[in-house]
C-alpha cells in the first residue's frame, strides 16, 4: 500500500508518544462530525446501522469491554474478566461508582438485564445468536457470571458492542431515548438533521474527557461533506472516499486518519449451487486469474487498498496468507482449456453502482479474453437484497467491515449461512464441520490449525472470493488529536482534544 505524505496512523504507539507536557488543550470545544446517514431508531439492541455503532457505542452507551485501535480487548464497564479453563464460565468484575445519564447507579443487575433481554425472543436483538450456548446469567454485588453449555471463544467479541443500559428504562422508550453511561450524553435529536451531545459531568472517568460536546450532522452527499470540512464547518467526516484522499492531503490544515488494523473486505459470493461451471475449481481459479487486483487497488481505490490474501481481514486472529491466485490472462486461458468449459460460458453478476460496478467492468473485459461472458446487473439495494437472501444468484458482489477480532464471528456471518447453498458439505466436504469445530474449542493451537484448513479450503473451492482489503479512512482538521479509530471503524472521542 502506498505511503502517503500526510497520512495519520492512529496506533497505540502514536498515542503513547503524546506526553502530557506536550499537550495543549483547547477548552470549551465542540467536535462537529459529518456523516452520510441519519439514525432512524435508537434502540441499542436492534440497531445495526454503521453510524450508530461507530459513533454512539463507546461514546454515549458503553460496553463491558472494547477494542482499542489495535483490536485488543480493553476494560470498559468491566474492570476485568476471567474465563474458566474449560471455557464454560465467564466472570465480569463490574466497575463501581458508574452512573447512568439519568443519575442512577450502574449495578451488576443492569448488566444481567441487558444480557437476558438480548437473549429474549421479544427483544429482536441482533446479537442474540451469539449467546446461543449461554445457559445462565447470575449477578452478585460486584460481578456478572455467565454459564455456558459449550465453549464459545468468540463470545468476548460480542461484549465489545453489547449495550449496557439501565434495567429501569422502559423498553417502549428505547427507540427514541438514549441513556447510557458514556462520556457524552445526548441532549437533542433533530430528525434527519443532527444529534447533539454534551459532556456528562458525572462520568466515571471524567478527567480524561477534554471535549465539551460532539454533534453529528447528517450530510448525505460526500462532496458536500468534504466542502464543509474544507470550509471549517465540520471538524471530521466519517468514511472518506479513497478518491478524496489526495484532495484532503493537499489541503492545508487537514489530515487523513486510519487505524492500523482498519480494513473492509470486498468479495464475490459464488452460486456454486446454481451454476454448474462454478463447481469446477479450475474454472473458478481461471476466472480469478483474470482479476487484476493490483490494478483495481490503484484505479478504483486510489492505492488505499491491497489485494486480499485471506478470507478474513488481516487484523483477525489466526490470520493466514493463503491466496494462490496470480493475475495472468494467458495462463488462465490455458487452465480453462483443461476443463469442460474450454469454449467459455455466460453468467450474471448482481452488483451495486460505484466501486462495485467499476471492479466488475475491469474484470468483465479480461474474462472476455478467455471466452467467458459476464453480464453485469447493477441493482438497487432492495433488489440486490432479494437475490442475496434467496440465494438465487449466479454471483453477487458484497463487502464487510471487520467484525470482531475472532474469525468465528465473521464465519458465522458470511460462510455458515451458505451451508445449504454454495458452501454445503456436499459441495465442499469438511468446511462446515471445521467451522463448527473451530467455534467450539478454546484451545488456540487447535483453532489455529482448524482456521488454516478453513482458509485453504475457501481458497480452493471459492464459495466466496475476497479480492481486496480496503483501508477505512476519515478526514479531520489537523488540530483534532487523539481520536480513537479501530479496525471495525468505530470511533472513541473520550480522550480526543483540539490543539
Amino acid at each position: 500500500m502506498k505511503l502517503r505524505r500526510k497520512l495519520m496512523v492512529l496506533g497505540a504507539a502514536a498515542m503513547l508518544a503524546l506526553s502530557a507536557h506536550t499537550m495543549a488543550f483547547a477548552d470549551g470545544t465542540t467536535l462537529t462530525i459529518g456523516h452520510s446517514d441519519a439514525i432512524d431508531d435508537f434502540n441499542p439492541f436492534t440497531n445495526q446501522q454503521t453510524v450508530y455503532l461507530a459513533l454512539l457505542n463507546n461514546n454515549v452507551i458503553e460496553t463491558l469491554i472494547y477494542f482499542d485501535n489495535d483490536m485488543q480487548y480493553q476494560p470498559g464497564l468491566a474492570e476485568s474478566w476471567e474465563i474458566s479453563e474449560d471455557g464454560l464460565t465467564y466472570t465480569f468484575n463490574i466497575r463501581q461508582g458508574v452512573k447512568f445519564h439519568d443519575g442512577s447507579d450502574l449495578t451488576p443487575e443492569d448488566v444481567k438485564y441487558c444480557i437476558d433481554y438480548t437473549m429474549s425472543e421479544e427483544s429482536g436483538a441482533w446479537r442474540a445468536p451469539y449467546f446461543a450456548t449461554v445457559t445462565g446469567v447470575e449477578a452478585t454485588d460486584t460481578q456478572v457470571i455467565l454459564t455456558l453449555s459449550d465453549p464459545a471463544p468468540a463470545l468476548l467479541d460480542t461484549f465489545t458492542t453489547l449495550p449496557i443500559i439501565s434495567s429501569d428504562q422502559d423498553p417502549a422508550t428505547y427507540s427514541n431515548t438514549v441513556i447510557g453511561t458514556g462520556p457524552f450524553m445526548v441532549t437533542d435529536i433533530i430528525t434527519n438533521d443532527s444529534i447533539v451531545t454534551e459532556k456528562f459531568a458525572d462520568y466515571w472517568d471524567a478527567d480524561k474527557v477534554k471535549l465539551d460536546s460532539f454533534t453529528i450532522k447528517v450530510i448525505p452527499d460526500a462532496t458536500t461533506r468534504l466542502t464543509s470540512l474544507q470550509a471549517g464547518d465540520l471538524d471530521l467526516i466519517c468514511y472518506l472516499s479513497p478518491m478524496d484522499v489526495e484532495t484532503v492531503e493537499a489541503e492545508e490544515g487537514l489530515v487523513v486518519g486510519t487505524a492500523p488494523t482498519s480494513n473492509t473486505i470486498y468479495e464475490f459470493e459464488i452460486g456454486k449451487h446454481n451454476v454448474e461451471a462454478f463447481q469446477n475449481n479450475d474454472v473458478l481459479k481461471a476466472m480469478f486469474m483474470c482479476l487484476d487486483r493490483e490494478a483495481i487497488c490503484e484505479a478504483v481505490w486510489a492505492g488505499m487498498a491491497e489485494p486480499a490474501l485471506c478470507a478474513t481481514p488481516a487484523g483477525s486472529k489466526f490470520y493466514q496468507e493463503v491466496a494462490d491466485t496470480t493475475y495472468d490472462v494467458d495462463a488462465a486461458k490455458e487452465l480453462l482449456a483443461t476443463t469442460p468449459y474450454a469454449d467459455g460460458f455466460e453468467f450474471t453478476l448482481d452488483t451495486f453502482d460505484g466501486v462495485y460496478e467499476e471492479v466488475a467492468v475491469i474484470w468483465q473485459q479480461d474474462l472476455a479474453k478467455i471466452g467467458i461472458t459476464m453480464n453485469i446487473s447493477v441493482e438497487e439495494i432492495n433488489v440486490w437484497l432479494d437475490h442475496y437472501l434467496s440465494r438465487d444468484y449466479d454471483m453477487i458482489s458484497n463487502s464487510y467491515s471487520m467484525v470482531g477480532s475472532d474469525p468465528a464471528t465473521m464465519m458465522s456471518l458470511i460462510i455458515a449461512p451458505l451451508g445449504e447453498y454454495q458452501a454445503s458439505e456436499e459441495l465442499i466436504p469438511g468446511l462446515q464441520t471445521n467451522i463448527a469445530a473451530a467455534a467450539a474449542t478454546t484451545n488456540d493451537e487447535e483453532r489455529a490449525v482448524l482456521y488454516e484448513e478453513i482458509f485453504k479450503t475457501l481458497e480452493e473451492y471459492k464459495p466466496t472470493y475476497t479480492y481486496v482489503s480496503v483501508t477505512n479512512a476519515y478526514a479531520a482538521k489537523e488540530s483534532l488529536k487523539n481520536v480513537g479509530f479501530n479496525g471495525e471503524a468505530r470511533y472513541r472521542f473520550k480522550e480526543a482534544y483540539f490543539e
